[in-house]
């Protein structure tokens, strides 16, 4: 029975699937592309054979690198037809990103006798011996050195970066900034209208990144958004580099919710691109505010001209990527052999397809942006604004001088902050915040114990309360709030 791949058939209703696509610039079709990913579960457990037509000469990308499996790929085989130079053909070279694909060198196809046959025949894939564990090619140094470099780049050298970072800020610099006592005493001073207000404002905030999340994702309803987003915020504010185990928790959570991984993925890249544009946005507007108002500042103005520049950077390469493919495929490669190169150096293994999985993002998200870009730009402002009413309000509460400094001055210094902070080298960017956040006030005029009692309380606000918050909505997703029946048997 032939099925087009647009009708999104079943695998499981199949004993055996035969998928192929016609051969544009060197690869698959988008569609074929596109539902070997989505319904990857679904093949690993059948034959599968794959196909291809179209000319096999030189690619115009390079190879895939040779596969360091010693097993046999889970379909049955790789057939193509078409020219070929020579003889030439490849047994197989399904994406990388295809968890059922192996990985297969580019080699002449010859018969019995030596000579080269034809196209379409049945190759197994050149496989190579996997060494065994611990033992290096490069002999016991390397495998010594590339030990330390895993050890370095996990778990323990991420929680030894926190934990110094930690302790650098808050038991090392903060004393000489700041009076911790002094600090302390203006948090207890506050009045029970205070305490109630700072209250509003921080539950304003917690429940403010909800409707980024409905705007990104059609069909979520905004518990679920909300349900996702603190369990998600509680991971990133806990865990050594926990912005990776954030998305994964919003990624497992969207999966329950009943969204497929293309939404979902869809959904977490725009999150993430609209709101790291804010991020790059608010020092350029919080410049000409304090330009304004008579406050300049050499190092504020250096951040503004920096995020100005970034922010028109940022809007090319994501107008490049979105709109014209072959810069998007430029671009992800571009990036993929970086984040190759800073693999190895930590003996990491180096990321693939970046440029397919670009092209699968700008296909399924160009119709959503034209509908709802002006509701992810809405949303994702109006979450930054929320986290800045918690921080100003905490500066006119804690009295002093910070109850006098201008708006768009502290907008300033919290924008500043925020794009020192995009990437978190600690959990919530914990110990770097309160710093830059203290150095920024300081900077602009007030006392160093009125900043730092301001900074504490703004931290408690933002950072603390997010984590048994989340924790909390993490059990009771556990226990099956908000997850989809899955219809029995």
């Amino acid at each position: 029975m032939a099925i087009p791949v647009e009708r999104q058939p079943d695998p499981a209703l199949f004993d055996a699937v035969v998928l192929g696509s016609a051969v544009y610039a060197g690869r698959w079709l988008e569609s074929a592309r596109h539902y070997a990913t989505e319904h990857a579960s679904g093949l690993r457990g059948l034959p599968v054979w794959l196909f291809s037509s179209g000319p096999i000469g030189p690619r115009p990308f390079p190879l895939p690198t040779r596969t360091t499996s010693n097993r046999s790929p889970p379909w049955s085989g790789h057939g193509h037809t078409g020219s070929s130079p020579a003889g030439s053909t490849r047994t197989c070279w399904a994406p990388r990103s295809w968890p059922w694909s192996s990985r297969c060198a580019h080699r002449p196809a010859t018969s019995a006798t030596g000579r080269p046959s034809g196209a379409g025949q049945r190759r197994s894939p050149r496989t190579w011996p996997v060494l065994p564990p611990g033992v290096s090619r490069r002999g016991p140094r390397a495998g010594l050195t590339s030990t330390v470099r895993h050890l370095l780049g996990g778990q323990v050298g991420r929680l030894a970066l926190t934990v110094a970072v930690v302790v650098v800020v808050f038991a090392g610099v903060m004393p000489q900034v700041a009076d911790y006592g002094q600090a302390w005493g203006l948090v207890t001073s506050l009045t029970g209208s205070e305490v109630v207000l700072l209250t509003v404002v921080g539950v304003v905030n917690l429940v403010s990144f909800a409707p980024l999340w409905v705007a990104s994702a059609p069909g979520l309803t905004w518990g679920r958004a909300l349900l996702a987003d603190q369990a998600s915020t509680a991971v990133a504010n806990a865990v050594p580099v926990g912005f990776a185990f954030g998305v994964g928790t919003t990624a497992a959570m969207f999966s329950s919710f009943g969204f497929s991984p293309a939404v979902t993925t869809r959904s977490i890249g725009l999150t993430g691109i609209w709101n790291s544009l804010v991020k790059l946005t608010m020092p350029v507007l919080s410049l000409a505010g304090v330009l304004l108002v008579g406050h300049p500042s050499g190092g504020l103005a250096v951040a503004a001209v920096l995020g100005g520049a970034a922010l028109l950077a940022g809007v090319g390469v994501l107008v490049a990527a979105l709109t014209h493919r072959r810069s998007g495929d430029r671009l992800a490669g571009g990036a993929q052999r970086l984040a190759g190169w800073a693999a190895g150096r930590v003996g990491r293994t180096a990321p693939t397809a970046w440029a397919e999985r670009l092209d699968r993002f700008r296909v399924d998200s160009l119709e959503l942006l034209r509908h709802r870009w002006g509701r992810l730009s809405l949303a994702a402002l109006g979450s930054h604004v929320a986290l800045f009413l918690v921080l100003l309000a905490c500066l006119r509460t804690i009295g002093g001088a910070a109850s006098q400094l201008p708006w768009v001055v502290a907008l300033a210094v919290f924008s500043v902050t925020r794009l020192v902070t995009i990437l978190p080298v600690t959990p919530g960017a914990l110990g770097v915040a309160e710093l830059s956040y203290v150095a920024g006030l300081t900077a602009v005029g007030v006392g160093a114990g009125e900043a730092a009692g301001a900074v504490l309380v703004f931290r408690f606000l933002t950072w603390f309360v997010s984590i048994p918050l989340g924790l909390a909505a993490w059990v009771l997703w556990r226990h099956g709030l908000g997850r989809v029946a899955v219809a029995g048997p």
